[in-house]
């Protein structure tokens, strides 16, 4: 085993890939993602990349990612951001892509920040090197909430997929029952947490609305009219039926 790569599970970078793309309906482009990354691990041909190599690569991914964001913010204005975090996956492959395909196994360290590779090649640090494997799951992961899958789902599959790839990291000192408990713990506060964020976000959208419908300044368009009728507990003190209005059966429709 390589020294800089992460241990997964098998075919787990693929089984993400093919996951990221369900929930953001690029399943083609995933499942051919997922081919070429997979390949790259059991296949016996390996490049020998050095850190220039690696430097073309990570510049490569800047320049995919300014792309698509540009592209995105021109195309859905603010709401760009989503297809931005949906497509960084795609941003982010050539270097997974240079890990798997290269005899080193891992990224340098360099290549990710144009900083710390001035200080590389001055001399002044040494070179270190990251693996992708894990970073990768995490990128799919997150880039799969920009889908409009249900949230349950979404959340079912997140936690399968970052507990499955913290399975081989576990400490083996400790019972598996030990690691599965702390595994259903952290899943049993997260679904709270999501219930929870997602009720307060529906009260405060309402109680928003409420309070800026409440200022004059915001009645200023001629052609529109804002009405609060049958609103519980401020027009109305109950919600007791008063009165009914019926229209004769006859009486044809405009």
């Amino acid at each position: 085993m390589n020294p800089h790569t992460t241990t997964l599970p098998r075919f787990w970078i693929g089984i993400c890939l093919v996951t990221w793309g369900v929930f953001t309906d690029q399943i083609i482009l995933a499942i051919a993602m997922a081919v070429i990354a997979e390949f790259g691990r059991f296949s016996p041909i390996k490049y020998d990349l050095v850190e220039r190599h690696f430097y073309r690569v990570a510049d490569l991914s800047s320049v995919l990612f300014a792309i698509v964001a540009v592209y995105q913010f021109n195309e859905y204005s603010i709401y760009g951001i989503y297809r931005i975090l949906a497509l960084l996956p795609v941003c982010v492959f050539p270097l997974l892509v240079a890990e798997r395909y290269s005899t080193i196994g891992g990224i340098p360290l360099s290549a990710l920040f144009l900083s710390l590779r001035r200080r590389v090649r001055a001399g002044l640090e040494p070179e270190r090197y990251v693996g992708m494997a894990f970073p990768y799951v995490i990128v799919c992961t997150l880039a799969a909430s920009a889908g409009d899958k249900p949230g349950m789902y979404y959340l079912a599959s997140t936690v399968i997929l970052i507990a499955g790839a913290l399975f081989t990291q576990r400490i083996k000192r400790y019972q598996l029952s030990t690691w599965a408990l702390t595994i259903g713990a952290v899943t049993v506060l997260a679904f709270a947490l999501h219930t929870g964020v997602r009720f307060a976000q529906r009260q405060l959208e309402d109680s928003f609305l409420y309070w800026v419908n409440q200022f004059a300044w915001f009645q200023t368009d001629p052609n529109r009219a804002v009405t609060a009728i049958g609103s519980i507990g401020r027009l109305k003190l109950s919600d007791r039926i008063r009165v009914r209005v019926k229209a004769p059966l006859s009486t044809p429709l405009p």
